[in-house]
């Protein structure tokens, strides 16, 4: 991983349906901006009343925003992972850092196992990588958003219990990345710290 981070293959982006209502669309372009009214009408087709609509609206939003923190973290691990590739591609010639690149190592994967808690980081977006690695807490929840979005009904019991699963999980991952956060990143800043002095 380079300071500029990677994509995440697994890890897509989570679009939320937006409910029956009349919307404004704008288009700006070559200075001008035009806007008309758009509404957007319940499939009559499906059983699922507004009421249920609006119980699946919630319940993806707050999927959303699960989705938009586990990024956040996974975005911070990686971003901490970088600096670490960085720092031991500088020090690799220096024959008395061998305790610094140890340390960066034992760092680096801590911050693996937590962020591989987050994500598949085995997925490279190609072949059969989704069917041999199981899916991690940031893909399940993507899953479960779209799930939930794909009638308009309104969310079932299982849906609920499943992301009260997710949820924790989530918190569960959130505290263990702080603790190495807050823990072993700052002893080993304090190394270099102490080195540099």
């Amino acid at each position: 991983v380079g300071p500029e981070g990677r994509t995440a293959p697994s890890v897509g982006r989570f679009a939320m349906l937006l409910p029956p209502g009349t919307y404004t669309v704008r288009l700006s372009a070559a200075g001008r901006t035009e806007s008309q009214p758009l509404e957007i009408r319940k499939d009559p087709a499906t059983s699922g009343t507004i009421e249920d609509i609006r119980a699946q609206i919630a319940m993806a939003s707050d999927i959303h925003a699960d989705v938009n923190s586990a990024v956040d973290m996974i975005n911070n691990l990686e971003l901490v992972r970088g600096q670490i590739a960085t720092l031991k591609s500088f020090l690799a010639s220096d024959t008395t850092a061998k305790d610094v690149r140890e340390a960066a190592d034992s760092l680096d994967k801590k911050l693996v196992a937590v962020e591989g808690k987050l994500h598949q980081m085995r997925v490279t977006g190609r072949g059969q990588d989704i069917i041999r690695y199981p899916a991690q807490t940031t893909e399940q929840l993507i899953y479960l958003g779209g799930s939930v979005q794909w009638s308009d009904a309104a969310p079932t019991t299982q849906h609920r219990e499943v992301q009260t699963v997710l949820k924790s999980q989530l918190a569960t991952i959130k505290a263990e990345m702080d603790r190495v956060l807050a823990e072993d990143l700052a002893r080993f800043q304090a190394m270099l710290r102490d080195r540099a002095a």
